[in-house]
């Protein structure tokens, strides 16, 4: 479950403007932001580590889309290691946004390993910043 939660966190982005009621409207798609960091550490990063399961998952790189109709799309590449095995996998997650100032809720469009979840994010100029479960992933364009 921890290892399906986490997998979302990492993803595009599109333009930003703020109108007088403080909502962050996304009203031309921007390039495509990219997964700088996870828990404050560069890529790759650990995202979740159990020494008792002998399971660690790391992100390799990602990508998130905020699109003008009010959906997401993030896609993130990730190495996970179960009992000494690697595996390389891809975690995409599609869905849709709403915002009230520069905080993004994000509702997953499908209930799977990589994309079960209602999670938030912030997003201040060319920065989004998402927290799922604790693990914090920054995204820049």
């Amino acid at each position: 479950m921890r290892k399906a939660t986490l997998a979302i966190l990492l993803g595009t982005l599109g333009v930003a403007a703020c109108e007088g009621s403080n909502n962050v409207l996304i009203t031309t798609p921007l390039p495509t932001f990219v997964l700088r960091t996870v828990n404050g550490s560069a890529l790759p990063a650990v995202v979740f580590d159990s020494v008792g399961r002998r399971l660690k998952l790391e992100a390799l790189s990602g990508t998130f889309a905020l699109n003008t109709d009010n959906t997401f799309a993030s896609v993130t590449q990730l190495r996970q290691t179960l009992a000494g095995v690697v595996t390389d996998r891809t975690s995409t997650c599609t869905g849709s946004f709403t915002t009230a100032g520069t905080t993004v809720t994000f509702v997953g469009a499908q209930f799977t390993a990589d994309c079960a979840s209602t999670f938030t994010g912030v997003l201040v100029d060319n920065t989004l910043t998402t927290r799922i479960r604790g693990a914090v992933a920054l995204y820049s364009r």
